[in-house]
C-alpha cells in the first residue's frame, strides 16, 4: 500500500505543479477565488503548501508519540464550516503568506519541492513517521499525512 499512496500523492503533486505553473493562475493572482475571502494566489498557496508541507514535516523532528491517523486528524478540526473560525482564517493567512512570494516564485518552490520529493519518498520506510508542525508533538505516518495531502489536492 505504501507505493500505491507515494505515487498517487506524487501523482496528485505533479498535476497541482501544472496547474501552479499556467499563465491563468498568474494573470488572475489578485483577484477573488472561488472560495470567498480568498484570493487566487491564496488557494494557490494553499495548494502549493500540500506539497510544501510534507518536506517542512519530514524535516520535523519526531518525538516517538502514537501516531494519529488521517480520520482522527481530520475529525479534530474546528469550525471548519464557519468563515471566521480561527482555523479558517489561519489557512487563509498561512496560504496568503504563501503566495506572497508571486506566481512564479510558488509555482518554483512548488516544482522543486515535488521532484525533491519525487526522489525522497522512494528512500523513506513504510514506519516513517512525520511531526506536525502547527500540533507540537503531534505525529502521524508519513503515508497517512500524505493521504491527507491528496485529499487538500483533490479539493482545492
Amino acid at each position: 500500500m505504501t507505493k500505491e499512496i507515494r505515487k498517487a500523492y506524487l501523482l496528485g503533486a505533479e498535476r497541482s505543479v501544472r496547474l501552479l505553473a499556467t499563465e491563468e493562475v498568474a494573470r488572475r493572482w489578485d483577484k477573488e477565488s472561488v472560495l470567498p475571502g480568498m484570493t487566487v494566489g491564496g488557494l494557490a498557496g494553499h495548494l502549493a503548501r500540500s506539497i510544501l508541507q510534507v518536506e517542512w514535516f519530514l524535516d520535523g523532528k519526531t518525538v516517538g508519540t502514537e501516531p494519529v491517523s488521517p480520520v482522527r486528524y481530520y475529525a479534530r478540526l474546528v469550525g471548519t464550516s464557519l468563515p471566521d473560525s480561527a482555523l479558517n482564517v489561519g489557512v487563509r493567512a498561512r496560504s496568503e503568506e504563501t503566495a506572497a512570494v508571486g506566481p512564479a516564485a510558488v509555482a518554483e518552490q512548488a516544482r522543486t519541492a515535488w521532484q525533491r520529493l519525487a526522489q525522497r519518498l522512494d528512500q523513506e520506510p513504510a514506519d516513517r513517521r512525520v511531526a506536525i508542525l502547527h500540533r507540537p508533538g503531534e505525529e502521524m505516518l508519513l503515508d497517512g499525512y500524505l493521504q491527507t495531502r491528496c485529499v487538500e489536492m483533490a479539493v482545492h
